[in-house]
């Protein structure tokens, strides 16, 4: 299978995984105006996406073709996780407060980068309240009282649960409690905020949008910030695992490959449509295109060209093959464009809320 998806393995595990839950907090609210429970997609995309952008500015156009990040978060969101709001919301297992949101946003705008892995603002956790008490029957951590996960580990439905503690083991950083994440050991722990020593032996982890400069041999370093590492000017080299990284408007592309002394890359002005250009991270094209160059064939310059969309085969990049806006790269191999609820699928990839079954987008449900 292919698993080399920019959208998997920076973007959306970045806003989906980590920053959602700023919006399934705690609190004791019921409804009082202030913005719709159907608004809360659009509303929370724009202030996600906005966060993502600054903090990780190099990556957005890797993975959206073209497309926005906001579209992308509002579809995913009006397909998985409102369905289980507003059903919580009329079951009565939900009190959710629309005058807080505006104070969850501000906080989100006025937060750092560390916000996406230091847990939901203070002015989050009240926008939604939970009924169920801790052993209590749920679909949505929304559901549960207090700072506390809906775990479905091997239940269907789910019982609400405390979140693991400092030290405890974790299938992922939600079922963390709030500061924490869930380290590679499958332990929860806190995480290193920029300045801070990290990985390592003993250092903790560095997690997603900054990274952790390593300056030892043991893979130890120092937690620098994704956004205050673009530096590196016009025609200086460039190194994206390195954390050598062209100044904003430039493009880290492919200067030579030697089967001796291996890729040497720097940083380089755009390609226009349809002109030359060197395979790079990101690709130097205009949005809606690629360099069709092929690295893997010895072959480093190419044309900028079209992305591939529904049926064509997937255009090949140096981080995994992509498609066009709003389509994903199936396991054969083609495009195949994103499908909403009840739209035809083959896998999970091409539902915007990653749930396929029997050939159809669903929500997913208890069994």
């Amino acid at each position: 299978m292919r698993r080399t998806r920019m959208a998997r393995s920076l973007g959306y595990s970045l806003l989906v995984a980590g920053s959602l839950g700023m919006l399934a907090g705690c609190g004791s609210s019921d409804g009082g105006g202030g913005t719709a429970l159907e608004e809360i997609p659009a509303v929370y995309a724009t202030a996600a996406c906005d966060k993502f952008e600054t903090c990780v500015p190099v990556f957005g156009p890797i993975f959206l073709g073209g497309g926005t990040c906001q579209d992308r978060i509002q579809r995913m969101l009006e397909d998985s996780l409102l369905p289980l709001w507003e059903a919580g919301v009329v079951a009565g297992t939900i009190l959710y407060d629309g005058t807080l949101v505006a104070d969850c946003i501000a906080a989100i705008d006025a937060g750092g980068c560390e916000i996406f892995d230091s847990g939901p603002p203070a002015a989050c956790q009240a926008v939604f309240g939970g009924t169920v008490a801790p052993g209590g029957a749920c679909v949505s951590s929304a559901e549960c009282e207090g700072d506390r996960i809906c775990r479905t580990d091997a239940m269907c439905p789910g019982l609400c649960a405390d979140r693991a503690i400092e030290g405890e083991s974790c299938v992922d950083s939600e079922s963390c409690s709030a500061g924490l994440i869930c380290s590679n050991m499958d332990v929860c722990t806190t995480p290193a905020l920029v300045g801070e020593s990290c990985n390592g032996p003993s250092g903790p982890p560095c997690q997603s949008p900054a990274r952790c400069e390593e300056s030892s041999p043991d893979g130890s370093g120092v937690r620098v910030s994704i956004a205050d590492g673009l530096t590196e000017a016009l025609g200086a080299p460039c190194d994206l695992e390195a954390g050598l990284l062209c100044q904003e408007g430039l493009f880290c592309v492919l200067e030579s490959l030697d089967p001796a002394t291996g890729a040497s890359f720097v940083c380089a002005a755009a390609s226009a449509s349809a002109g030359a250009c060197n395979a790079g991270l990101p690709d130097p094209c205009p949005v809606t295109e690629f360099c069709n160059a092929n690295p893997t064939a010895g072959t480093i310059t190419g044309t900028c060209t079209p992305l591939p969309v529904a049926g064509e085969d997937c255009a090949p990049s140096i981080l995994g093959d992509r498609c066009a806006a709003e389509h994903v790269c199936t396991d054969l191999g083609t495009c195949a464009a994103m499908e909403r609820l009840g739209g035809a699928c083959s896998q999970d990839e091409i539902c915007y809320n990653g749930n396929c079954v029997s050939g159809v987008c669903a929500q997913p449900v208890c069994e």
